[in-house]
């Protein structure tokens, strides 16, 4: 069907249909039919593709507060303290500023947020609008207020990549760039000459941080904040996740 059911959105739509090329000759007279795979998948379910968009409405802070926990939680299990107390404190650290980007204007006009700014969301219960939108990308925005935290100053160059890196890289870009056009900051406070410098230090943490940890060690460390911010979304707990 080319209808998304109710209650779920389309992640994906994937043409499964032969090209011109790979077509097969058959008896049928009349060619196969279209085929489209729609990937579908419930707001609940999580912060995926659709992580915009959510049943009910979802306060920035007590979405942050909840990555966090989680976040410790696995830090505690993976028993990350012991084996290295500054992956653990960059993981919290990301785990807590991850979506400071959110809270511009324009990205919580973007999710109809009209209550802004006596209220920021992470969440609004409405459909994200793309076309206002744009091509801004919250992690960098989180990049760039993340490095004006007292605490962030306060870091070993070391954990300062680290901590970057993970809020970058929480939804895919930074391995190793943002695009071009997603090089900007809405918040007319903030130079796009400094959305820019931010942005070319992305490829060169990547590398360092590489070079670190080993190309599969990095991409496991960037999982725990991911696999934290999914789960919040998804209405874990800590409780849970350190259960499981």
């Amino acid at each position: 069907s080319e209808d998304v059911p109710e209650g779920w959105r389309l992640v994906r739509a994937i043409n499964l249909s032969p090209s011109e090329e790979d077509e097969v000759e058959t008896d049928e007279e009349e060619p196969s039919a279209r085929r489209i795979w729609h990937w579908c998948e419930k707001p609940r379910s999580g912060d995926g593709e659709g992580y915009t968009s959510a049943e009910k409405e979802v306060s920035l802070e007590s979405h942050t507060n909840d990555v966090a926990r989680i976040a410790e939680a696995f830090a505690k299990r993976l028993k990350l303290e012991e084996l290295d107390p500054e992956i653990a404190r960059s993981l919290k650290l990301a785990a807590c500023w991850h979506d400071l980007g959110k809270k511009r204007e324009h990205w919580q006009r973007s999710i109809g947020n009209s209550k802004y700014p006596q209220k920021c969301l992470a969440k609004s219960g409405h459909r994200m609008m793309w076309t206002q939108l744009g091509n801004y990308r919250h992690e960098l925005g989180s990049l760039i207020d993340a490095e004006k935290e007292t605490e962030f100053a306060a870091l070993s160059p070391e954990a300062k990549d680290l901590t970057l890196h993970l809020i970058a890289a929480h939804h895919g870009r930074a391995r190793p760039h943002f695009p071009q056009k997603e090089v900007f900051d809405p918040d007319p406070d903030n130079l796009l000459s400094h959305a820019k410098k931010i942005a070319d230090e992305v490829p060169l943490r990547f590398e360092r941080l590489q070079r670190r940890y080993g190309r599969w060690g990095l991409a496991y460390l960037e999982s725990l904040l991911r696999a934290a911010d999914y789960a919040a979304s998804a209405g874990l707990t800590a409780k849970k996740e350190t259960a499981k």
